[in-house]
This record gives C-alpha cells, structure tokens and sequence, in this order.
C-alpha cells in the first residue's frame, strides 16, 4: 500500500436521508470532513444552528478534533452521519429578589378570572340560604329549610347568569339545592318524617344518576333528530355541543351524589334501628362501585356515607368491640384502596371482575329498595291492614 493510500479511508456514510460510498482523509479532523460529506449527500443547511456528527453505528459521536486514523477507522466501515440541535444555554440567576417577584406574579391566581367568579357566587349561595333559613321565626324545621333551598337554587341560577360561568359547580350547587327544595315541599305538605323523606331522596337521586346522561344529552340538543341534509349541524357546534353536555353530566352527577350522600345521612341519623344503618351502608357502597364511571365525585360521597355510618354505630353502642374494629380495617382498606385508585391509572379491571361489579352493583340497587319501603313504614301498614 502507498503512502497516499494509506491516508486515505474507503468508507460508506449514511445519513437520515441518502447513503454513499466516500473516501476520505484519515488524518484530516472529522469537523473539516463534515461539510464535503454534507454536499455529497445533498444535506441543505436547516432553518436553525445544527450540529452534525460522524459514529460508528451503535456508538456514541466521534469527537470532531480528532480523525478517523486516531479511532482506527479501516477501510470498508460503516459511519452515521447524524445531526443535533445546540443545548440552549442556562440561564443563570445574577438578581434572586427579580427571580422571585416575577415568579410570584407569573403564579398568582387571577382575582377577577373564573375562578374568582365561582367562588364569589358560591359564596354568595351559601348566604342566601342562611338568609332563608333564619327568615322563619320559630325553632329550625321543614319551612326553614324549604326557604333556604329555594333561595340557594334562585341564587345559583341567578349567579350562572349574572358571571357568565355556567359551570359545574354551579351546575350541581343549583340541582343538589332544587332536590333539597323538593324533599323539603314534601316535608311540609305531608306528614311524612325525616326519615321517610331521606329515604326517598336517596332512592331517588339514584334514580337520577341513572339518567343523568341522557338528561345532559337532552339539554344540550344532542339528541338524534330527523333533519335535511342542508340543515346538518358542522362539526364544531357537534363539538361545542358535547362540551356542554359533558359539563352538564358532570354538574347532574356531582348534584346527585350530594343529594345521595345528604339522604343516607340524614337517615342514619333520624333513625337508631339498623334498618336505617343498612340503607345508609348500601348507599355508600354503591356510591363507591360507580366511582369507576363517576370519578371523584362518587368516592367522596360513598367515603363520607361510610364514615358517618361507621361513627354512629360506634357512638350509639350498636356492635361490640370487636365488630367495630373489623368495620374500621374494613374502611381502612377501602380508603387505602380508593387512594390507591386514584394515585396510580394501573389498576385497571379485568372484564370479569367489571362484570362482577356491575352484578354487585345492581344487586345493592335492587337491595336499597325494599330497605327504603321498610324506613317509610310500608311494612308496617301492611301487616297494619292485614
């Protein structure tokens, strides 16, 4: 082999786009290389600074101050040429008090955004209705109550009026007071107690979320209907309509879980016999099977149901010791269980144990019926007639 052979390297060099066979120089430096290669392959110059680089495959970047005869590149190797944008530069901090203000204002919540709304008018409810439960003179009963739900109702609807933020909380503030308001009528145009009323609420906000969607298809006019071609709706009012009716879904659920939650309590707590203390156990538990197709909302309702209860038949002496500390691992694992849940997307159900849910669940459904005839005193009038 000649001298001028021997500072010569017949090698292939591929790139993202092409491949050719070159000889280059062996002991010229790899960043001088780099532009001839370049041309040869027909790589133009980008838009922005970048940075290319020769490896051999499956190796990291050959430096670009030294040459192929130092890294012991023979003729017949293969190279990749490869390109990389720079490393932006890190900014360094010269002035901390400058760092800090301008990441506390880039932070700070908007007074006067959305947020801001919500709060002012949910506050604004919750005024209301203690307005309208202390306009009644006398002791604290069903008119106070009516009173004060008919003004949180008026209030909430006047609020997502008057702000502009038709959203799911007040969405839900606004059902959750409309179902109190029509528990509470019938507390006052009957004669039924307290826990015959909450009873049926429970029964029936289950029956509500049921239908909730499509209550929420409904009102936001996504419903099928027979049309002429020329008056198909685009697909961005289809789009804006599905937007509405999920935040109206999510407003109807989060109402009826509350209204669900209020019901199971107030019956446990208008009631010592375990009557009363199943149809709560049972609303919660059900609560807490629905929260893998209602999310948060349900898991705090079915937790809150399941604490009370678990408190009042602790306070009330209605179990022994030992059932009282099996009930709190009970709750201790759900709870672990729901944080587990909601910590981690990898607890996915397999489609028998959904099934099986699903079974579960409808069982508790059909169980809360019979349990909320029996709190309303139907068994009673029955045996009473026979």
């Amino acid at each position: 082999m000649s001298a001028s052979d021997s500072e010569l390297r017949r090698v292939t060099v591929h790139s993202a786009a092409a491949s050719a066979d070159l000889t280059l120089p062996a002991n010229l430096p790899i960043t001088a290389l780099i532009p001839s290669i370049r041309d040869i392959l027909g790589i133009r110059g980008a838009e922005t600074a970048t940075r290319y680089h020769l490896s051999l495959p499956g190796a990291p970047a050959l430096p670009g101050t030294t040459t192929l005869a130092q890294h012991g590149i023979r003729d017949g190797s293969v190279l990749v040429l490869t390109k990389s944008s720079p490393v932006a530069p890190i900014r360094r901090c010269d002035d901390v008090p400058e760092v800090v203000s301008a990441t506390l204002a880039a932070n700070h919540p908007d007074m006067t955004g959305h947020t801001a709304r919500v709060t002012l008018a949910v506050i604004a409810t919750v005024f209301a209705a203690l307005a309208g439960l202390f306009a009644v003179p006398g002791p604290a009963g069903t008119p106070h109550v009516l009173l004060a739900t008919m003004a949180a109702t008026a209030t909430s609807v006047l609020a997502m009026r008057v702000t502009g933020c038709d959203g799911v909380i007040l969405r839900g503030v606004a059902c959750f007071a409309t179902v109190a308001a029509v528990a509470a009528l019938v507390g006052v145009l009957t004669t039924m107690p307290p826990l015959a009323i909450a009873s049926l609420v429970t029964l029936a906000s289950f029956a509500l979320l049921e239908v909730s969607p499509r209550i929420s298809i409904v009102l936001t006019g996504l419903s099928p209907r027979l049309a002429a071609d020329t008056d198909l709706d685009t697909t961005d009012h289809v789009a804006a309509r599905a937007t509405r009716a999920g935040g109206w879904l999510a407003g109807l659920h989060t109402a009826f879980s509350a209204s669900v939650a209020s019901g199971a309590i107030v019956t446990v707590l208008a009631s010592p016999h375990w009557v009363a203390v199943a149809s709560a156990a049972t609303a919660g538990c059900l609560l807490l099977l629905r929260a893998r197709s209602m999310g948060l909302v349900a898991i705090i309702g079915g937790m809150t149901v399941a604490t009370t209860t678990f408190v009042v038949v602790v306070v009330r002496g209605l179990v022994p010791g030992q059932w009282v500390a099996a009930m709190a691992a009970g709750l201790t694992i759900v709870a672990m269980f729901v944080a587990l849940r909601l910590g981690s997307n990898a607890l996915a159900l397999s489609p028998i144990a959904r099934r099986g849910v699903e079974s579960l669940e409808c069982l508790a459904l059909v169980g809360l019926v019979p349990l909320a005839a029996w709190n309303c005193g139907a068994f009673s009038a029955v045996s009473g007639w026979v």
